[in-house]
């Protein structure tokens, strides 16, 4: 509009003339044509294009979301109560690239009074039976050494042995349950999206530590009210609110029912790098039925009156004409008209919302 009365106040000014009919500049005449010189075409960048219908498939058109990829969403939580320390790194934040398996913390167990009262008890207990053990071995290898070792002696001193082995592997249990420490792993490659924990804090079992995504393998959930709509999609695109547009291949839908919607889920082959989980988008599925239209940009769409789709015919060199359509969604850069326009017709593609404009 600051463009357009620009243009006016120009013409005006150099020829002197604020007549309607000699002021060259964009109006709208008595039948609703609007006259646009060719001067201001130029600057404000209409172009045309000859309308011509070609077979295209069927579009409907779905809202959904930005959702990460169960096989690349990774939750940590704690095993067991227990102490959080950090690892040879420290805590991983937020954004920070990890890879599976590295080590983001350590879970300290807490054990309870009775329970540690029980493993010291068990570990005073190993260590008296071992102690015993000493005296009976030494009272068995007390012979002659002109004298061997009777049979006896020999299987007494084996199971001796035997007895000491397991109670090392018993000891050395005890002395880690005492002294336990667990290292927490990442499950999945992928950046950080939550980090609930410092250096000391005391965690339940199952409480959410870390959450972890990999921002290259997300999917879209939509709703469909049409199950016809729903079967057979060949493809679709997204487009997030920002206009960044999203390729996707559909993996398939519910067959259940929710809320007398149905469930359909899609994964981004094209674009999905900078995309936050849980961002809105409106989908554009292609299906399998064709129908003929005239393909154009949905720019070239305009609201007229009675907040009408109507797209602007160039009639002559400076003469523009709208027209009532009826358009369906073709994909997300485009739409197919489908009625009010006929072959050959020079349609506006580009500039048609300063026409539009035009009072």
């Amino acid at each position: 509009m600051l463009l357009l009365s620009a243009l006016s106040f120009a013409a005006a000014h150099d020829g002197h003339d604020h007549g309607p009919a000699e002021s060259g500049v964009p109006r709208r005449l008595p039948d609703g044509t609007v006259s646009f010189p060719k001067a201001a075409q130029h600057l404000l960048g209409i172009r045309t294009v000859v309308a011509k219908q070609t077979p295209a498939a069927r579009t409907t058109e779905f809202a959904g979301r930005v959702i990460a990829d169960p096989n690349a969403l990774g939750r940590v939580q704690a095993i067991r109560d227990g102490r959080i320390e950090p690892g040879q790194k420290g805590f991983p934040h937020l954004g920070q690239e990890v890879k599976q398996g590295e080590v983001l913390a350590t879970l300290v167990p807490t054990l309870s009074a009775f329970e540690e009262t029980q493993l010291r008890q068990s570990l005073i207990q190993v260590e008296r039976e071992m102690q015993s053990l000493v005296p009976r071995a030494e009272s068995i290898g007390q012979v002659n050494p002109n004298m061997p070792m009777s049979d006896t002696a020999v299987g007494m001193l084996q199971d001796l042995q035997l007895q000491s082995q397991a109670l090392t592997r018993q000891l050395d249990l005890i002395k880690s349950a005492l002294a336990q420490k667990i290292e927490i792993k990442a499950p999945v490659s992928g950046l950080v999206t939550a980090a609930n924990v410092t250096a000391g804090q005391l965690v339940a079992a199952r409480d959410t530590l870390f959450e972890l995504v990999d921002r290259e393998k997300l999917l879209i959930e939509a709703y469909s009210f049409d199950s016809a709509a729903a079967n057979g999609i060949a493809a679709a695109t997204a487009t997030t609110e920002d206009g960044r547009q999203l390729r996707l291949v559909s993996l398939g839908r519910g067959r259940m029912l929710q809320q007398q919607a149905m469930l359909l889920r899609f994964r981004i082959t094209e674009g999905a790098a900078g995309v936050t989980i849980g961002t809105p988008v409106r989908l554009v599925a292609t299906g399998q039925a064709k129908t003929r239209g005239i393909a154009l940009p949905r720019a070239a769409v305009q609201r007229g009156s009675g907040n009408l789709p109507v797209v602007w015919e160039q009639t002559g060199a400076e003469i523009f004409v709208s027209h009532k359509v009826s358009v369906a969604p073709l994909d997300a850069d485009h739409v197919l008209v489908t009625e009010g326009i006929v072959d050959g017709a020079r349609l506006v593609t580009s500039g048609a919302q300063f026409i539009n404009q035009v009072r």
